[in-house]
């Protein structure tokens, strides 16, 4: 029996191979730095590319697919936030704001960031199905 991929699962494996061959390239040629902040930018904007690429993409198109076209911009939404504050902990995560670490802060952040989706997701997935037709 023949393997058959979805389109949505075709477009995310193209992403996830373009972010894990921009990786290996860059090792390669020497362009990435083995540690520092650098290389948690990088990390953190892969981690991106691969999770949030194919979402993006159907999102901007407006392609429905499985998932809808809202619940895909949430998806991104909170995918650039935690992008966000892993870049912001990447660079001065030993900094402090006042008495208070920027890792503290982005631990924090995080955490909201996903509680507020989960909660947001759970009420789009509640209305959408008390709007359903009953069978």
């Amino acid at each position: 029996m023949p393997l058959v991929l979805s389109r949505e699962t075709a477009v995310h494996g193209v992403f996830v191979f373009v972010a894990v061959s921009a990786v290996v390239v860059a090792e390669y040629t020497g362009v990435l730095p083995e540690s520092g902040p650098a290389a948690g930018v990088v990390s953190v904007l892969v981690f991106g590319a691969i999770f949030g690429g194919a979402h993006l993409s159907y999102a901007v198109r407006g392609a429905d697919g499985t998932v809808p076209v809202t619940a895909r911009w949430r998806y991104v939404g909170l995918l650039a936030v935690l992008v966000a504050v892993g870049t912001l902990v990447a660079v001065g995560g030993d900094r402090s704001l006042g008495p208070v670490s920027v890792r503290t802060v982005g631990t924090v952040v995080g955490v909201l960031a996903l509680a507020t989706y989960l909660v947001t997701e759970s009420v789009a997935g509640y209305r959408s199905f008390r709007d359903s037709p009953r069978r």
